[in-house]
């Protein structure tokens, strides 16, 4: 029989340590779903301007690091972070993704992993998750900044799992 639990970091809040082991294990599932896709699937667009594995790879890289890191503990992300991340490129609200470094799926992975790593040193930064940020329209916790990255990771790396199963093989 199979066991399955989260991996809860016992350095964070407790609260933050089960938010950030979800997000982990919501991370695991969908890579584990993904495999490992060639460049070609992972740069296709199904059509014009719409997104690709590597887009929504860049935009949880950049959604992560502006939740905790901008918004959370009020950093702002450096111009390499903006440049990387294609920011100012990819209007996902709008709809516009454009066509993604033409890089192999591995180069796309070790970037994820390196903001995952990145986010767990912000989150230990924090003893408070019930900390109420101010955005222009809202008020939010860092718990929320936590959940809502667990349900966004999992929405778009879905997306990144039907595209890897939907690119037309030559």
């Amino acid at each position: 029989m199979t066991k399955y639990d989260l991996e809860i970091p016992l350095d964070l809040h407790p609260e933050l340590g089960i938010l950030f082991a979800a997000l982990e294990d919501g991370t695991r599932e969908w890579l584990g779903e993904i495999g490992q896709p060639d460049i070609d699937t992972v740069c296709w667009q199904p059509a014009p301007g719409s997104y690709s594995i590597g887009g929504l790879i860049l935009h949880l890289c950049e959604a992560e690091v502006w939740w905790l890191q901008t918004v959370g503990l009020g950093r702002e992300m450096s111009a390499q972070q903006l440049s990387l991340y294609m920011s100012e490129a990819i209007d996902q609200d709008n709809g516009n993704w454009p066509e993604p470094p033409r890089q192999p799926f591995e180069w796309y992975l070790n970037l994820y992993r390196e903001v995952r790593k990145q986010s767990l040193e912000l989150i230990r930064e924090v003893n408070d998750p019930s900390r109420t940020y101010q955005r222009p329209n809202r008020a939010v916790s860092y718990r929320w900044i936590l959940a809502h990255l667990v349900q966004h990771d999992s929405y778009h790396g879905g997306q990144a799992v039907m595209l890897a199963q939907l690119k037309p093989r030559v």
